[in-house]
């Protein structure tokens, strides 16, 4: 009987304690709640410090320092804090759950984070957030579907291509050529004709960083595309893997007097490596200027084109060629006296 009395005492102090932990931790949360409205997070930090070196293990508590965290987009803070919230409650869903928080300061944040940490059991509520109402919330969740490089995510990054934010629609460009799943290269290639310089410059990258001998029929066939820009950049994808079938748009390129980027169609004639493309690469060189004439010049010798040999060497030598040009025409000459290395040697 006394023993039983002094259970029941005993489960009772217990419980009394539990209600007065409890009320002083939302009493904390509350308080600290508060702070973080006002944007006094220096203060904010500082209760919550308090609170945890009594309880340093309290999961609620340090939940509060996350969104904390969170809130005043101290993203590698947010990390350190979820990992040791992680420590006392594995696997604690706060940052996936804050990517559907009312703040969008903290779904920017957590969606960074998420990203950082490769958390792989967020993707699908960043697919989710993928179409949040807020832009910047939108640019931070297609950053983190880049890094987290899951193709689960590839229908809508292809669907944020029409996003009508640039920087979304760049971002999105990018995190596709992260991935590496060839099926958003039709897409992209749409993506050419954006009104954004940015837009336009990851939309090629992507293109040439999504080629590959899986998916060179969609490039094949952009070859005869009526778009003169998405038939230079289907040319110059096929190439940068060995497809010469690239080779007629690209000579036919390069020779015209306004080629838009001859640069890197003149890197994408030399991996192909076809003599076919030396009349062009000669023209360019007495033709061009700057750094089209230098590239043109750095071909040849990796061509070893023996005949343009005298007109480099007189351009060397010429007082009116700039220093750019002259160091190509050096470097060009050292290079014709070297063995040919064919495409398929390494």
């Amino acid at each position: 009987m006394l023993l039983g009395k002094i259970r029941l005492s005993l489960i009772t102090c217990l419980a009394v304690a539990l209600i007065l932990s409890c009320g002083k931790e939302n009493e904390v949360i509350k308080e600290v709640d508060a702070l973080m409205e006002g944007r006094n997070y220096k203060q904010a930090l500082e209760r919550l410090r308090r609170a945890l070196k009594e309880d340093p293990k309290n999961p609620k508590l340090l939940r509060q320092q996350v969104l904390l965290f969170l809130k005043s987009e101290q993203v590698n803070y947010s990390m350190a804090a979820y990992e040791k919230l992680h420590k006392a409650k594995p696997n604690h869903p706060v940052l996936i759950n804050a990517l559907s928080n009312n703040d969008p300061v903290i779904r920017v944040t957590s969606a960074k984070a998420l990203g950082l940490m490769r958390r792989q059991d967020s993707i699908d509520a960043l697919i989710k957030a993928a179409k949040d109402s807020d832009k910047s919330v939108r640019q931070a969740v297609v950053l983190a579907l880049g890094d987290l490089k899951n193709k689960k995510a590839v229908t809508v990054l292809i669907e944020t291509l029409k996003d009508p934010d640039w920087f979304v629609r760049a971002e999105a460009a990018q995190a596709l050529s992260k991935i590496g799943d060839s099926q958003a290269a039709e897409e992209l290639f749409a993506l050419l004709k954006d009104e954004d310089v940015y837009v336009r410059k990851n939309a090629r990258k992507a293109l040439q960083d999504l080629a590959n001998e899986e998916n060179k029929k969609t490039y094949i066939e952009a070859l005869t595309h009526d778009d003169d820009e998405v038939r230079l950049m289907a040319a110059i994808s096929l190439a940068n893997i060995g497809d010469a079938s690239s080779l007629s748009v690209l000579v036919e390129e390069l020779d015209s007097s306004d080629s838009a980027d001859p640069i890197d169609v003149i890197r994408a004639l030399v991996k192909l490596r076809d003599k076919q493309a030396l009349p062009a690469l000669r023209k360019t060189m007495k033709e061009a200027d700057g750094e089209a004439k230098a590239y043109a010049i750095l071909a040849l010798g990796e061509f070893r084109d023996k005949e343009s040999t005298s007109a480099i060497k007189k351009l060397s030598q010429s007082s009116s060629t700039t220093r750019e040009v002259k160091m190509a025409c050096l470097m060009a000459l050292k290079r014709m006296n070297q063995p040919m290395r064919l495409p398929d040697e390494k």
